[in-house]
């Protein structure tokens, strides 16, 4: 046997620098007693659904810490570690028999379940049917120092009582190291494959994030690490008083740091309802989490970025924010990746992330069992709460069912009534509305509709343009888009559409940031990525019609703060082009082209107070209400039988044998359903980068239909994920299909 092969008198469990099983079971421990008290909520609540004490709930939590690592008294592990080998027998799978026999079974609605013995064999690799299937006859004993991880084991009583001044709550088994590890497995998962219990998914993700959280902090030595934020308001009034845009809270700012319990918070865009949701938020988190949700990634670095004064307690999270990360620790992985664990896993105190982040762990995605857990008792911000089609609203209320401790507040500039009654009807505790009754007769916007093409704004554009105007024109789609850009190659202009690589776009962002800053004329043409995007302020719009939402965010581009005149027009809406139903569909469109001929084709002063009238009358109540409730409906059915193929615990894997399974699993609906590609004339760029910079990777890729470039994709011949694609593509004009 192994441990008869070679044997060490010091068992290392971390190397550079070294650190020995009991000194980081002893960092460990320490976070399991401040766990203990950021948890009591939630302790509570796996108390009422098991029947368990919280002494015992203590000591379950104590035993799952203290053993985590024990599978490291192995010579495979201690040879690995000193880089006597490169690879090493998996230490959580080692540690099974300890845990099965240091803690009594739980039973839950007469289901055998083993929750701490899930979270120790998959502290290092998400839990699913077949973690370690391959080691099947195998039994501990062939690679366990035996004396050292009995010596260890022994231990545990003791170390408990010096920690809680109490006995150990469990009778001390011996551990079963004679039988096959497959027999260990089956024991642990055969009840779950024919019976789950209804609260096994909180009971499980309680114990995953207990060890997830313990073991990175005590890893990390992360000593000064915050679970909660206090009195952000008063840092947040600082920081603006410091800025100078700030003298005094505005009425909705005050009503919102009032409100006690869920909210909605209707006002006009650039009125202050990012600050208003924040006071709300520091009133509503209990000493818990503050979570910020946007729709895109652009709105989320905007919203980070602002909230950078608040120091280390913010996290960022969505596709792409490794890149920030990295950046922001100068490429020090040791520090990148901590942050990232925390940042993705919503350990921050405050976290502001995509709504798909969120949306995610109800498809069981890496990381979910933390996810949920963090959110569990959160102070949760939805803004720009309308801009979700059917299906993705449909998750969000998913979602929402899921968190019944947390605390919602949903903003929008433009909520259809049916939005506000589902999410009314949707909380048991009433929902405390705030309208911004202060600036209803404002109005920011003269209106014209033009019952023509938008290509005979050219002239006119031009003409804005040379009397020094920053002029900005949005089209519906990518290739509109870009050919309309043509037109003002030889002036000051940037074309900004979603198909242009990482580094490139957040490059164009910065361009019409400063061009948006300069005193002199600028055309920026776009499309709808920049409805909820950049904090931007125009002086004129020329744009295709759209849906009046989408219409009334692309109108926030202009006049944000209403303190520019509004004699002239200052947005002028076209007919929409050849294909733009396939984006938003003939019905919205027609229905959105008779609105504007209605109202705006005589030049029209558009009041705050107006813009609910023309959303019910693009989104008609009972219709949309009807057609959203069928897609819940569709959603909820679809989200059961995800969760029944998956055990409701397992976490989803990029394997073949899951591939029905990955296709379900997005947060967003796809009309065309996207592809993350690395242009192919970077492909030696890519090849070239230091392994210490992988992640700078992403600044390469871009989405792109699928159906459009299918005939350029490459996958990499390496291991590695990458997917390359032979296309047109330059940082002008940004990515076209050859």
């Amino acid at each position: 046997m192994e441990n008869e092969i070679y044997s060490f008198t010091k068992i290392l469990a971390k190397s550079e620098p070294e650190e020995t099983l009991e000194e980081h079971i002893e960092n460990v421990l320490k976070f399991l007693i401040k766990f203990i008290k950021w948890k009591k909520k939630e302790i509570k609540k796996i108390s009422e659904i098991t029947g368990l004490h919280r002494t015992e709930i203590q000591g379950r939590l104590f035993a799952t810490a203290y053993l985590h690592d024990i599978g490291k008294c192995s010579n495979s592990f201690q040879r690995f570690i000193r880089k006597e080998q490169s690879n090493r027998f998996p230490h959580a799978l080692l540690g099974l028999p300890f845990i099965i026999s240091a803690v009594d079974p739980l039973s839950v609605e007469d289901t055998t379940i083993y929750p701490e013995a899930i979270s120790v064999m998959s502290h290092h690799t998400p839990f699913y049917d077949g973690l370690y299937a391959y080691e099947k006859d195998n039994p501990p004993n062939k690679f366990l120092i035996i004396n050292k991880a009995l010596e260890f084991y022994n231990k545990i009583e003791q170390s408990y009582s010096n920690i809680f001044k109490e006995k150990y709550p469990f009778q001390l088994g011996n551990p079963d190291l004679d039988s096959s590890l497959s027999t260990l497995l089956e024991k642990i998962k055969n009840p779950l494959k024919f019976n789950r219990p209804t609260h096994l998914r909180e009971i499980h993700s309680f114990f995953v994030n207990f060890l997830h959280t313990v073991d990175w902090l005590g890893s990390g030595k992360t000593f000064d690490y915050q679970y909660s934020v206090k009195s952000i308001s008063e840092k947040i009034a600082n920081e603006l008083k410091q800025k100078k845009s700030l003298t005094s809270w505005n009425e909705i700012q005050i009503k919102a740091s009032h409100t006690y319990g869920n909210l909605l918070l209707c006002a006009p865009t650039g009125q202050g309802k990012t600050e208003a949701a924040l006071l709300w938020a520091d009133r509503n988190m209990y000493h818990d989490k503050i979570i910020y949700l946007l729709p895109t990634r652009v709105t989320t670095n905007a919203l980070y970025k602002r909230l950078k004064f608040l120091g280390d307690s913010v996290g960022v999270s969505h596709g792409t924010s490794a890149l920030i990360i990295a950046e922001e620790e100068q490429w020090n992985n040791k520090r990148i990746m901590a942050r990232r664990l925390r940042s993705g896993s919503f350990m921050e105190p405050i976290t502001v992330a995509t709504v798909d982040q969120l949306l995610l762990p109800h498809f069981n995605w890496k990381y979910w069992e933390m996810i949920e857990q963090n959110a569990s008792n959160a102070a949760i911000v939805l803004d720009e709460i309308h801009a979700y089609d059917y299906y993705t609203l449909a998750l969000i209320t998913e979602m929402i069912k899921k968190f019944p401790r947390s605390r919602f507040a949903y903003l929008s500039a433009t909520l259809p009534k049916y939005i506000q009654n589902h999410l009314t009807n949707l909380h048991e505790e009433k929902i405390t509305t705030i309208v911004d009754y202060e600036h209803l007769d404002l109005s920011r916007h003269n209106i014209q509709f033009i019952e023509t093409t938008i290509d005979n704004s050219v002239d006119e554009v031009k003409q804005y343009y040379k009397e020094g105007k920053k002029v900005l024109i949005i089209l519906n789609t990518v290739k509109e888009a870009t050919r309309f850009y043509k037109n003002f190659l030889d002036l000051n202009s940037i074309l900004y559409h979603s198909r242009f690589i990482e580094k490139d776009r957040r490059k164009k962002e910065e361009l019409i940031e400063e061009a948006n800053d300069k005193n002199k004329g600028c055309i920026v043409v776009a499309t709808q990525v920049v409805e909820v995007s950049l904090d931007i302020d125009f002086d004129i719009l020329f744009t295709q019609i759209a849906p009046l939402d989408a219409l009334i965010q692309r109108l926030g581009r202009v006049n944000r703060k209403g303190k520019k005149s509004t004699d002239i027009t200052n947005v002028k809406i076209y007919d929409f082009g050849e294909f733009d139903y396939m984006v938003y569909g003939l019905d919205n469109l027609q229905n959105a082209r008779e609105i504007a001929s209605t109202w705006f084709s005589v030049k029209h002063r558009l009041k705050e107070n107006e813009i609910q009238d023309l959303i019910e009358w693009q989104y008609p109540q009972e219709k949309t209400s009807a057609s959203f409730l069928e897609e819940w409906d569709r959603v909820h059915e679809d989200l059961e039988w995800f969760r029944n193929q998956l055990w409701d615990i397992q976490t989803l894997r990029m394997k073949d044998d899951m591939k029905v399974l990955m296709k379900l699993a997005k947060t967003r609906q796809d009309k065309f359903p996207e592809i993350a590609v690395i242009p192919e004339m970077f492909k030696d760029e890519v090849n070239l980068l230091q392994p210490s910079r992988k992640l700078q990777v992403i600044e390469y890729l871009v989405k792109v239909p699928f159906s459009q470039f299918k005939n350029g994709i490459r996958p990499a011949k390496d291991d590695s994920d990458l997917v390359f694609c032979k296309m047109d593509y330059s940082f002008e004009y940004g990515a076209d299909a050859l």
